[in-house]
């Protein structure tokens, strides 16, 4: 980072050397300096600026990863809970089976009745289920692009602060160094 520096004896030489009388040439040269130091205290690098950023940035990916684990978890439980679920299915439909295999004639149109029922359930369940996770695809899309345009207003702030500032400094130092060559 590039470092300005000021020389109040060499600010003042200068002044004398122009016409200014040294006493004057000494009072302007301690309020420039007492203003440079004022200005430079207050002002935010870009170093800073990009600490801050990241500092933000990090906060954000933790609140993410934090939030993310919590969805990481309800798709663990219902796939558990979908797994219980088949597993019932399938071991009630095959003591159907056992059971209609003993009995043959109206029980076999019963079984075959029944077995198109369950297939008929086994579909509607795929589609409730798909239509489940589309909806929770499509929210956690939303939500992403949500970040994505936040993270986009933060950078535009950003650039807005870079761009105040540097007209807070042209404003506050070129005017004080047009009134002391005036």
């Amino acid at each position: 980072m590039a470092a300005i520096a000021f020389d109040p004896l060499e600010y003042t030489h200068e002044l004398e050397a122009s016409g200014v009388p040294r006493e004057q040439a000494e009072v302007h040269a301690k309020a420039m300096t007492a203003r440079f130091l004022h200005n430079f205290d207050a002002l935010v690098t870009r170093d800073y600026l990009d600490t801050r950023f990241t500092e933000f940035e990090t906060r954000i990916e933790a609140t993410m990863d934090r939030r993310f684990g919590g969805v990481d978890k309800r798709f663990t439980e219902m796939e558990t809970n979908m797994d219980m679920r088949f597993g019932e299915v399938d071991k009630r439909f095959t003591e159907m089976e056992t059971n209609m295999d003993m009995r043959f004639g109206e029980v076999g149109k019963r079984f075959t009745e029944m077995q198109a029922n369950m297939d008929r359930r086994f579909a509607e369940m795929k589609a409730s289920t798909d239509s489940e996770f589309m909806e929770m695809e499509s929210s956690l899309g939303k939500r992403f692009a949500q970040v994505d345009v936040r993270f986009e207003r933060v950078e535009g702030k950003f650039l807005l602060m870079y761009w105040m500032q540097g007209l807070t400094i042209a404003c506050v130092v070129i005017p004080a160094i047009r009134d002391f060559l005036a």
